[in-house]
């Protein structure tokens, strides 16, 4: 006798995948591609903060520099949100700015930015896999 599960929903698996990168997948039960992207956007996003990548969070000291260099800003600050718990805990801790003294904070903060990006693309893939589930 086959027990048919609960639907599950795309709301908490799409809630999940931002919490946790691979969290969503792992709920939608693809357990070895959630591992992959765990380690890979987990690994990217502390590799950067090992750099010093830091958090940039944008600022608005003038208008002038706010055309380009906040707007840069807020673009990577939008990033790293994408990276979700990791993010939040860099929020109660010192690893707030980029460290550009720093041999490789630019370097790191382009990693914690694409960790972000990154599982902002795996979380709108989650889509399509309740799609091929259906």
């Amino acid at each position: 006798m086959k027990h048919k599960g609960r639907k599950k929903s795309i709301g908490i698996a799409y809630l999940l995948a931002w919490l946790m990168p691979g969290a969503g997948h792992w709920y939608a039960g693809y357990k070895v591609k959630a591992i992959s992207l765990f380690a890979l956007i987990t690994g990217l996003f502390v590799g950067g903060l090992i750099m010093k990548g830091g958090i940039l969070m944008p600022g608005v000291e003038n208008l002038r520099s706010f055309v380009f260099q906040d707007l840069i800003s807020l673009v990577c600050a939008i990033g790293r949100i994408g990276v979700g718990f990791p993010w939040l805990v860099t929020l109660f801790t010192d690893i707030k700015t980029v460290d550009m003294l720093s041999r490789f904070g630019e370097i790191g903060a382009c990693y914690t930015t694409v960790a972000g990006l990154l599982n902002f693309l795996v979380i709108f893939s989650i889509g399509n896999l309740f799609q091929e589930k259906q």
